[in-house]
């Protein structure tokens, strides 16, 4: 209900890959108070992040890859190619139904073997078999000159992110199971690491929030944690559930009209 909700006020082009965590909260059901970062419908998702467009045009390539493992199937007269391609296409299938009801293909396992299942069902061509288009696109040498450091470029960054991504998620993995102190040491380090990234503020509050409820110092740590959830919310405009942990932040310290606004 909630992720219809997104649809229809964004049908043509979504809300932006990757920001269904942050736009449910939005439109989630009144008294639906659970942390939900996928949809559990991969299809329902996809029209919520891309739009309805892209959803056809999933719709359209399930459809090709589907077909041109019946097709193998029904023209081929090798008992191998047979067996091969219609198992293939009905694991195809299978996934495709689950999806209906979970975030399959975004469970990288699930993704990595519905890529080698399609890649199986287009390997696979009977002798009789028509022989399949593919799009094709050719640049000259000025255009390969143009994208060529451009490509480099965004790879090159995009490698710099994820090393230092690991750096941050590693520090991260060691400090989990310690104690609270060390756990909100270890998160700093890797703020050093990733400043950008909002979900480790989001941890940080959540930590001072936990720890206000046992703690001395209870209107501290939640000045500590309303501070953090301000930051994450400044780093992720997008992101509803920071916006709600300030709620319940201010909540907690009594201040109703500013926690009001920040549930609004």
């Amino acid at each position: 209900k909630g992720t219809l909700g997104i649809i229809q006020n964004a049908p043509f082009f979504g809300t932006g890959l990757g920001t269904f965590i942050y736009y449910f909260p939005i439109y989630r059901p009144l008294g639906f108070n659970l942390f939900a970062n996928y949809a559990h419908n991969d299809y329902l998702q996809l029209a919520s992040e891309l739009g309805i467009i892209s959803l056809f045009c999933a719709f359209y390539i399930y459809f090709l890859i589907v077909k041109k493992g019946i097709t193998t199937y029904l023209v081929s007269r090798s008992n191998f190619k047979k067996a091969v391609s219609i198992g293939a296409a009905a694991g195809i299938v299978s996934i495709l139904a689950h999806s209906l009801v979970d975030f399959n293909l975004r469970i990288p396992a699930n993704a990595i073997l519905f890529t080698i299942l399609s890649g199986i069902i287009f390997s696979l061509r009977a002798r009789n078999e028509k022989p399949e288009r593919y799009l094709e696109i050719k640049l000259d040498k000025i255009a390969v000159y143009l994208v060529r450091p451009v490509f480099i470029a965004i790879i090159s960054v995009w490698i710099i992110y994820m090393a230092r991504f690991v750096v941050a998620e590693t520090i991260l993995v060691k400090t989990n199971l310690l104690e609270t102190k060390e756990q909100i040491i270890g998160l700093n380090k890797a703020i050093n690491v990733l400043p950008e990234n909002s979900e480790y503020y989001k941890k940080l509050a959540r930590i001072y929030t936990n720890r206000a409820s046992i703690s001395l110092h209870k209107e501290r740590d939640l000045l500590m944690a309303l501070e953090y959830y301000r930051l994450a919310s400044e780093l992720n405009p997008m992101d509803g559930w920071a916006r709600i942990g300030m709620g319940d932040i201010s909540l907690y310290l009594g201040n109703f009209e500013e926690a009001k606004n920040f549930y609004k």
